[in-house]
């Protein structure tokens, strides 16, 4: 299903802009649970420029994206006073495409990306992200990671399955504060990424 939904699904299908609207899901704040039955179009036409809202027209039609968004890896459910809700968090997913980096070690955060998103396009870096997220109107600054990167990096570091390294001469990228002080206590900056092969 994650092939068929959002790596290479048909052009001419029901579902070929679910993957851009999972990519504007993941470019929101990991930090705060959002509602599956809030009215999310109209959130999306404050954040971006334009009108599409992929097919996101109403409380329902969000509580799919929600749905699926769960279902395939990229983001959590949770029961907050009785209703549901949802968090940004593609660990699941990005756990997946570990098998990608099957012989190596350590790789420059940045040919991580490359790599993972040449795979799932709506991971950090990848053509449908950038697509989506070149439509919001504030912008990320450079080398900054989203906060669901953020958490599902930490997330995969805590588990085992890798380690985050930050080296001196070379590229450097942050990680949010304010995803990062829940678990390391501070600003994160990595330059790498080892694949330790723990629980892949």
């Amino acid at each position: 299903l994650d092939r068929q939904l959002v790596i290479n699904p048909p052009e001419d299908g029901d579902n070929r802009v679910f993957r851009y609207a999972l990519a504007w899901l993941l470019g929101q704040p990991a930090g705060a649970a959002i509602s599956w039955t809030a009215e999310q179009h109209i959130k999306m036409r404050e954040q971006m420029d334009g009108d599409d809202c992929y097919d996101v027209t109403n409380g329902s039609r969000f509580a799919m994206l929600c749905y699926w968004a769960r279902y395939l890896g990229y983001a959590c459910g949770l029961s907050i006073g009785g209703g549901s809700a949802v968090v940004p968090d593609p660990t699941e997913a990005m756990a997946r495409r570990l098998r990608l980096f099957a012989g190596s070690s350590r790789l420059p955060i940045s040919r991580f990306f490359d790599d993972a998103a040449r795979d799932c396009p709506v991971l950090e870096s990848g053509a449908i992200r950038r697509a989506v997220e070149g439509r919001f109107k504030v912008k990320r600054a450079g080398n900054v990671l989203s906060h669901s990167t953020a958490l599902a990096l930490w997330r995969l570091e805590n588990r085992g399955s890798v380690r985050l390294v930050h080296a001196s001469d070379s590229e450097t990228w942050l990680m949010p504060i304010d995803t990062v002080s829940a678990g390391a206590g501070g600003v994160r900056r990595i330059t790498h990424v080892e694949i330790t092969g723990a629980r892949v």
